[in-house]
This record gives C-alpha cells, structure tokens and sequence, in this order.
C-alpha cells in the first residue's frame, strides 16, 4: 500500500510539473502568446450623448432621488400612524408613484423626441456613399 501511494505521489508530482509550463504559456491578461490565433477586438466606445440629454438625464435623477426620500419618509410614517392616517399615507404614496411615472413617460418622450432631431440632422447613408465614391474617383483617376 505504501508502494502505491508513493507512485500515484510521483505520478501526480509528474503531472503537476508537466503542466506548469503549458499553464506557463498562458499569461492569464488577455495577451495572445500564440500570433497564429486571433485576438477578440476589444469593444467600441459608446458614443457619448448630447449636453441637452445629459442634462435631462441629471435633472431627472435628482428629481427621482427626491421623490425616493419623500417615499420613505412616508413609509416611515406608516408605521407610528393610525388606520386613518395609513389610509391618507397611502394614497399620498399612490399619487407620488404616479407621478413618477408621468416623469418617466415624459423624460422618454423628451429623449426619444431629441434622438430623432439629431438623426434628421445627419446626412443620410446615400450621401456619405456618393460622396466617398467621388473622392476615390477623384484620387484614383479612374472612371466608373
């Protein structure tokens, strides 16, 4: 039995020292140490959005960061207030909550509204075409 465990020891040691270097090879950091494998390009940046939008988005924020305070300074009520007064609470909660989603509706129709002007206000994708396939006739000399 001794026998055994010290040749399944050295044949595990073995394995271990057989695999260190392949494990080597691999630096772990996305770095390809085979040229032959392509690499996975890294993602493109989002593009950054307009100032107008920012500024809705921030406005929008803020105004929800209040609106949560609000709420839980109503729940906390909640709890020390009667029947009554649990009644009230509740629908102050139900009318800030709809509220909220008025905000929400009408921030998405704002941005929505927004994106569409500035995508009127690119030049279309025919354009661009047209007008790189002139300068490369321009560039080249050549005709159609």
């Amino acid at each position: 039995m001794k026998t055994f465990k010290s040749l399944m020891g050295a044949a595990v040691a073995t394995v271990a020292l057989m695999a260190t270097p392949a494990f080597a090879a691999d630096p772990g950091n996305g770095q390809n140490p085979d040229p032959q494998k392509p690499t996975h390009p890294e993602k493109p940046a989002k593009p950054a959005l307009p100032d107008d939008i920012k500024k809705l988005i921030e406005q929008f924020r803020a105004d929800h960061q209040a609106k949560v305070q609000e709420f839980k300074k109503l729940a906390h009520q909640m709890s020390e207030a009667t029947a009554a007064e649990r009644e009230q609470l509740r629908e102050q909660m139900r009318q800030l909550l709809a509220d909220q989603k008025q905000e929400r509706e009408k921030l998405r129709e704002q941005i929505r509204e927004r994106l569409q002007e500035l995508a009127k206000n690119l030049p279309s994708r025919k354009d661009l075409i047209d007008a790189a396939k002139e300068k490369a006739k321009g560039q080249h000399g050549k005709g159609d």
